[in-house]
């Protein structure tokens, strides 16, 4: 996959230090992605998902993945999920933002290996629908995006 505006790469020591302290296994693909990427935005950005909160198929985009490096001027992954956003459900693990303070999740609740992945929308009602399902994991997620022009013939059609 073709990232953009990625900080460099990130250590394996800092990935299992993740790991450790929020006491998750992030997948693997997940992992590979940031390896080289850390904290960049993917080429093809734009996703489609059914809103729970809005009861309607919406379109969305990831803004940036969450950096693990730790970061003083914006929001790593590390710190996002140690001290998150008030409401923020038990068991999300947020990986990505989309520049209006939601975020992209991997979904912890019930699945520990390879969760799925979810839509977490701040402004929504906690627990009722402020939670949408995006993809089945990772990897599903990934070959979901597609570029802004794939977007609007996709609307179009």
């Amino acid at each position: 996959m073709r990232m953009e505006y990625g900080k460099g790469p990130v250590s394996n020591e800092r990935i299992h230090e993740v790991q450790d302290k929020l006491g998750v296994t992030l997948p693997k693909d997940f992992i590979n992605l940031v390896r080289q990427n850390d904290g960049g935005t993917p080429e093809k950005d734009c996703y489609t998902y059914y809103d729970e909160c809005f009861e309607t198929e919406m379109g969305d985009f990831v803004g940036a993945f969450l950096t693990l490096s730790p970061n003083i001027y914006s929001s790593d992954l590390l710190n996002t999920n140690i001290d998150p956003p008030e409401m923020f459900p038990k068991g999300l693990i947020a990986f990505a933002r989309n520049g209006c303070g939601d975020y992209i999740c991997f979904d912890y609740r019930e699945k520990k290996i390879n969760p799925p992945i979810v839509f977490w929308n701040h402004e929504a009602d906690p627990g009722l629908d402020d939670i949408s399902f995006i993809a089945p994991d990772f990897a599903t997620f990934l070959s979901m995006l597609k570029s802004d022009e794939e977007m609007e013939t996709e609307k179009s059609n």
